[in-house]
């Protein structure tokens, strides 16, 4: 055995151990923070165990099925990501989260213009205080060569707000730049 297969059972083994300690965990809240802070700290598959704990308790949970969504996203689960999107879509159709995550995941399976178009949504349902769908739909549209789209959309949001005007100046200026 070399050293990474042997890092990788180790990893395994301590992912199996906490498994075992996170089924004894009864509390919904308990749960749903130690998910969060596992995204925070990175560690999606454990995040994606206490979540998914959570949603055992809560199916139709909308905030879990998201957390869901991104924890799949950032471990490149695509198939996972759509399918938590999809199910919180089915609860809440204009879900300007949902509709973002849900775009960027097809965005990078090949489905670009169906990904766009659900960020188009989610722009069009998400508030001031979540400008994140302008600066995702941005930075895809830019990935693929549609750069003037891209500058257009940063200037839909940076016209908004004072905060995502600071948050997206880095790609806008690389954008404009000639």
């Amino acid at each position: 055995k070399t050293v990474a297969e042997n890092k990788f059972c180790s990893y395994r083994n301590a992912i199996q151990e906490e498994r075992k300690e996170i089924e004894k965990i009864g509390d919904f809240n308990t749960l749903v923070a130690q998910g969060r802070e596992k995204i925070e700290n990175e560690e999606y598959q454990l995040a994606d165990i206490y979540l998914s704990r959570a949603l055992d308790q809560q199916p139709g949970n909308t905030e879990i099925l998201n957390l869901l969504g991104f924890t799949h996203f950032s471990l490149e689960n695509f198939p996972e990501c759509e399918q938590f999107n999809r199910k919180a879509l089915e609860i809440e159709p204009q879900n300007a989260y949902s509709l973002k995550g849900l775009g960027i995941c097809l965005s990078q399976t090949g489905q670009l213009e169906e990904g766009i178009r659900l960020l188009k949504q989610s722009i069009a349902h998400a508030s001031d205080s979540f400008m994140d769908p302008y600066n995702d739909l941005a930075a895809i549209l830019a990935v693929n060569d549609r750069k003037e789209e891209a500058v257009e959309i940063l200037e839909q949001g940076r016209s908004k707000s004072p905060a995502f005007k600071e948050k997206s100046e880095d790609l806008y200026r690389a954008l404009t730049a000639s």
